[in-house]
């Protein structure tokens, strides 16, 4: 189903092969509508979701990997959280076709935040290899924000 002029829902299904829930749905429409949708459209390229949906089981999987690899490395925890945005659509990952563009994205991404283009954006996560976004409930303009490692980085 074409959610907007560039993002389907096959997209942004679970890596172990689950389609999002109906039930979801309205959570992936806020985000690809109110956030991917006008960052793709100012980014002027595709934007690759590496993540979106995750299913709880997929969630607990990639969590316990991520956690046992950060102990190996000295680090607390691996940075999968228990209650993920993804679990309820609401969050994805992404990156552009050339990940060396990743902090020209988030500049973008601040750009658009400081325009007051982006009120919906809860949550804004940079890793080397993509951002986070996501709609979770906070004050308009000032997402969350935290710098990743994240389970596909690089070491």
């Amino acid at each position: 189903m074409k959610l907007s002029n560039n993002f389907h829902d096959y997209e942004f299904a679970c890596r172990s092969g689950e389609p999002v829930p109906l039930e979801l749905l309205p959570n992936l429409r806020r985000l690809v509508v109110d956030v991917l949708e006008p960052l793709r459209v100012r980014w002027g390229a595709p934007l690759i979701v590496s993540s979106g949906y995750r299913s709880p089981v997929y969630n607990e999987a990639i969590r316990l990997v991520s956690d046992e690899r950060a102990r190996r490395e000295g680090r607390p925890h691996g940075g999968v959280a228990k209650f993920s945005q993804h679990l309820t659509a609401s969050g994805a990952d992404v990156h552009p076709v050339e990940r060396a563009a990743i902090p020209r994205l988030c500049s973008l991404v601040e750009t658009m935040l400081l325009e007051g283009a982006l009120p919906s954006l809860g949550g804004f996560g940079r890793y080397p290899g993509w951002i986070h976004v996501d709609v979770r409930p906070g004050v308009p303009g000032r997402p969350a924000r935290w710098l990743g490692a994240g389970v596909g980085s690089e070491p």
